[in-house]
């Protein structure tokens, strides 16, 4: 009877070790994992947070932006973080962005495909910063060449003007260049593409 009780109460810890475990492991798979570091850049130091979102991985950026003689605080969400971009070429481009009074990003008809869908990523990444972000500049998409079935305006880089940037997305090995005064953001796939619209933002704010 005695030996009966030993066992059962031994069971009952096991059962409740794994179930204390299970639940443990469920909660952590739940909880987002988040690995923070601080990136010095040529205008200072930046705390980046990296995450997981609806199993998606972001990454938040925070900088200090001065408006009305105020500074606030406020976090960048990215797909990619500074240590993952530093090896993609880079030529300084801000200032033939942050000086105009309106932005086009355009691509190829043919780009969405070869990046699957990197490309119209990478065009949102900077949109969203340029236009609906912290800069509002006026930023609109164009097409670099005729496509019949597409609304959007054709625009080259021919469009460059002392009002007017032109973000030109294309296929090839990732980088961020200059051809007269168009900027050109290169991938040669989804995630290298992203990575590279993803180094012009941080650029923007000093990071590069």
């Amino acid at each position: 009877m005695k030996n009966k009780s030993i066992i059962w109460i031994t069971a009952l810890i096991i059962i409740v070790v794994i179930s204390a475990l299970a639940v443990y492991f469920l909660l952590k798979q739940r909880s987002p994992t988040i690995d923070s570091y601080i990136y010095t850049g040529p205008e200072g130091t930046y705390e980046v947070l990296n995450t997981k979102e609806g199993g998606v991985d972001i990454t938040y950026i925070k900088i200090y932006v001065h408006k009305q003689n105020a500074t606030t605080k406020i976090s960048i969400p990215l797909r990619f973080d500074p240590l993952s971009v530093e090896n993609i070429p880079l030529e300084p481009v801000k200032d033939k962005v942050l000086s105009k009074q309106l932005i086009y990003l355009t691509q190829d008809s043919e780009l969405p495909d070869l990046t699957n869908k990197g490309s119209i990523i990478a065009s949102l990444e900077i949109s969203k910063i340029t236009g609906l972000g912290i800069y509002k500049i006026p930023t609109q998409t164009g097409i670099s060449k005729p496509f019949e079935t597409s609304k959007l305006p054709v625009i080259t880089c021919d469009a460059v003007n002392e009002t007017t940037a032109v973000i030109n997305f294309r296929f090839g090995n990732p980088s961020i260049s200059l051809e007269n005064d168009c900027i050109i953001i290169k991938g040669s796939d989804k995630d290298s593409i992203i990575k590279a619209a993803d180094k012009f933002v941080m650029h923007l704010f000093g990071v590069f």
